[in-house]
């Protein structure tokens, strides 16, 4: 697997949608930061998008070229193809963050004062972002590996983590609603005072439960809950839930590509 790994991590290197992926991460970084708007992951609010059109891009090329079936006639195992491809694609994918954050940092984001964060949190924050892009990495790479036509797999990507975006936005937002809020009220005095009382779209109960384990293990909620600095439990429940997805997901991938019929 490693001449393999070898292989596409050069394919990736000469890859034009790879290097234009990179300059807009670094240019969006400089901007983003210039502007005052960026954090310390800021760079997660863009990793489902970017990821989904490379991975989509790069592993759709293997069947239009016809190189993964080069590479299965070499005799290669297609357990080690699909995992190479996403080892591949995963470390195309940090390379990009690497390269937003270190152009944030360059570009002298004030909003970034390290001295406010503890070493812990800073790695957790790390740690967890890693988890989130894997298991962008493994979903995608099961899409495009299960749906041989380049531009359906770029499409369902696309389409897909936009809309799981948009979706972990409304659950974050549902969540946020607080328990009870004040309405001003008459009193028999004349006087008006605020009385606390329940609100009518708190979300509770069973449906409370089910919403944020849906932001918690969706890596688009995990970008949405990166927006603001976490605590170090909470990060490493993120990066538990991360684990698992990418797990699954990979295994299911692999489970596919096995059976899938290349004539």
């Amino acid at each position: 697997m490693r001449n393999l790994l070898h292989a596409n991590l050069y394919r990736l290197g000469r890859s034009l949608i790879f290097w234009g992926l990179l300059l807009f991460n670094a240019v969006y970084a400089v901007i983003d930061a210039r502007m005052g708007n960026s954090q310390f992951l800021s760079f997660t609010t863009n990793t489902g998008l970017v990821s989904a059109v490379l991975i989509s891009f790069y592993v759709g090329a293997d069947y239009s070229d016809g190189t993964i079936r080069n590479k299965l006639a070499s005799g290669h195992r297609r357990g080690d193809v699909y995992l190479a491809n996403l080892l591949a694609v995963l470390s195309a994918m940090l390379a990009l963050n690497a390269v937003f954050l270190g152009g944030a940092l360059l570009a002298g984001n004030s909003r970034m004062n390290f001295s406010e964060l503890s070493l812990e949190l800073v790695l957790s924050m790390l740690v967890a972002s890693v988890g989130m892009t894997a298991a962008y990495c493994a979903v995608f790479t099961c899409v495009s590996t299960v749906c041989t036509r380049k531009a359906v797999a770029v499409l369902i990507c696309a389409v897909g983590v936009l809309f799981l975006s948009q979706t972990s936005v409304g659950i974050d937002s549902a969540l946020s609603i607080p328990e009870y809020y004040t309405i001003p009220m008459m009193m028999e005095s004349g006087e008006e005072e605020y009385v606390w009382t329940l609100h009518p779209l708190y979300v509770s109960g069973v449906q409370r439960t089910m919403y944020q384990f849906l932001l918690d293990i969706l890596p688009t909620g995990q970008a949405v809950q990166f927006r603001c600095i976490r605590p170090v439990g909470e990060l490493w429940k993120l990066t538990g839930y991360s684990a698992a997805l990418t797990t699954g997901v990979a295994s299911l991938g692999l489970f596919l590509f096995r059976r899938k019929d290349l004539k």
